[in-house]
């Protein structure tokens, strides 16, 4: 019952349901408080609903539950950019990249943490075509950090 009820806080989730997300995820999250996807997906719902530090502390709890899992490394970063904790972003998405050195997901999103929070050398110095990069087969939205909207 508990997968049941975090697949459809998911969906109503990204249907644009977030009291109805919200209902199911919390459910589910109380049957099953181990899960680091129920957190992932509290973390979204967070975020969408703009109370961006909630966001930062479930993605930080899913992070914890699943330490190896630079998804939820990369979800951390992403929750900190929003809740304006770049040098917190910066913290998770080098966690992340340690864990998978070769995904350009990962290295962009350090990089662009770093240019945002005013340390452009470092950015270039990791985007350098020294290191080889590996493409992630089609990423969802919430795995790429957005370029600063000018």
């Amino acid at each position: 019952m508990p997968t049941y009820r975090a697949e459809l806080g998911d969906c109503l989730l990204r249907l644009g349901d977030l009291a109805g997300a919200e209902r199911e995820l919390i459910t589910a999250s109380r049957l099953q408080p181990d899960q680091p996807y129920l957190y992932r997906s509290l973390s979204r719902l967070r975020s969408a609903q703009g109370r961006k530090q909630e966001a930062v502390d479930l993605a930080r709890r899913a992070a914890a539950l699943r330490r190896g899992d630079s998804n939820l490394q990369n979800l951390l970063g992403l929750a900190c950019v929003e809740a304006g904790d770049l040098e917190g972003a910066i913290t998770a998405f080098r966690a992340a990249l340690a864990l998978r050195p070769t995904d350009a997901r990962l290295r962009q999103n350090l990089a662009l943490a770093l240019q945002r929070a005013g340390r452009s050398a470092e950015a270039r110095e990791l985007l350098a075509p020294a290191s080889p990069l590996r493409r992630p087969p089609s990423p969802s939205p919430d795995h790429v950090l957005a370029p600063p909207s000018r």
